[in-house]
């Protein structure tokens, strides 16, 4: 996330070329996308190429994906999707009790990021999970069509950690 925050115009054309690579899957967000409105099915496709590219930077190869693997990750994330809402404070614990969610830390900090567009004229939280849903089989799907460099070693597990309370300095 920091090269992407840091070196933002040299990765857009990246994050671009996710989102091309991964045609059929940002097809199957926009047809999915239809009562979230226009910003909000941009932002899905948009944070699908990011997703991406960080899994680009961690190193090894992203495949174009599949239509069987995109059926699966449906199939897993509708399984549990009704259970998760409302979408309410206990969204994102429901959300983390889903023991076999591929890059949990990735889904952590998209949630986390997600919900900062509440306000008076902001979208409602219900329409941001249905868009954190979309997403979430983005993520589910391109964790399949990833394969890590030989050399990678990410964290055998995952554990999430409550952030610090924000103090007024």
């Amino acid at each position: 996330m920091d090269e992407i925050a840091a070196n933002r115009v040299g990765n857009k054309l990246l994050i671009a070329n996710v989102v091309r690579k991964q045609r059929p899957l940002g097809r199957w967000i926009k047809a999915n996308s239809g009562n979230l409105g226009a910003k909000l099915g941009v932002r899905a496709a948009y944070t699908m190429g990011v997703v991406g590219r960080l899994l680009e930077l961690a190193g090894g190869s992203l495949a174009k994906s599949t239509s069987a693997q995109l059926v699966d990750a449906q199939e897993r994330v509708g399984e549990v999707a009704s259970g998760l809402f409302p979408a309410d404070q206990g969204f994102a614990v429901r959300l983390r009790e889903v023991s076999w969610r591929a890059q949990p830390h990735l889904l952590d900090e998209l949630l986390a990021g997600l919900f900062d567009d509440l306000g008076d004229d902001g979208p409602a939280p219900e329409i941001l999970a249905q868009m954190f849903l979309l997403v979430w089989v983005a993520v589910e799907v391109l964790d399949a069509a990833w394969t890590p460099d030989p050399s990678y070693e990410g964290a055998g597990t995952y554990v999430y950690v409550e952030p610090p309370a924000a103090t007024d300095a």
